[in-house]
């Protein structure tokens, strides 16, 4: 009997190992032709940098019904992460410029992933501005597939990232006042 309980806390200690320690990493990114091709239809004719997104509290990792951990690929801020997918849409529309004056600010307000039961969702507010142009805040929301089971759903976590990123930008760059922002 003994022995028993012995193997039975042996193997209740490796399945808590297990799943204590668990991370995922979000994939790289992959710019949207959809938004390079919005982005160039503008006919900006000014270049844009952007500075740094900011938050509350950098989020360096987003947790997962407290068992996994999901990290950008390089272990920065999703912030960063972010800001980075917004420039190369911009590069490869040719409207980003590092020297450029026009510099675009973004401050999350929320920045959060959820894995619930017909709740799953990636969910950005962000505060878009530029110096001496009226800012906005663009609510983005990405849904995705749904789990009960919290491994199963937490594994849909970061496999949705991209798309709720490519998402965001799409709402960012289509808001009534961006075009603004770029004159």
């Amino acid at each position: 009997m003994k022995m028993k309980i012995y193997w039975y806390l042996v193997v209740l200690l490796v399945c808590a190992l297990i799943i204590s320690g668990c991370t995922a990493a979000v994939n790289q990114y992959g710019a949207s032709i959809e938004n390079v091709e919005s982005l160039r239809s503008m006919q900006s004719t000014s270049k844009v940098k952007v500075n740094a997104f900011t938050s509350d509290e950098l989020h360096k990792s987003i947790n997962c019904r407290g068992t996994i951990t999901i990290n950008t690929p390089d272990g920065k801020p999703f912030e960063e992460y972010i800001r980075n997918a917004f420039i190369s849409e911009l590069r490869l529309a040719g409207i980003y410029a590092n020297e450029s004056s026009l510099a675009i600010n973004g401050n999350f307000e929320k920045l959060e992933a959820s894995s619930m039961m017909g709740d799953a969702k990636w969910m950005f507010k962000i505060i878009i501005s530029s110096e001496g142009k009226e800012p906005f805040t663009v609510d983005s929301e990405y849904d995705f597939s749904e789990s009960f089971f919290g491994d199963r759903a937490c594994q849909e976590v970061p496999k949705a990232f991209v798309p709720a990123v490519q998402q965001l930008i799409n709402d960012i760059i289509n808001h009534p006042k961006f075009a603004a922002m770029l004159q």
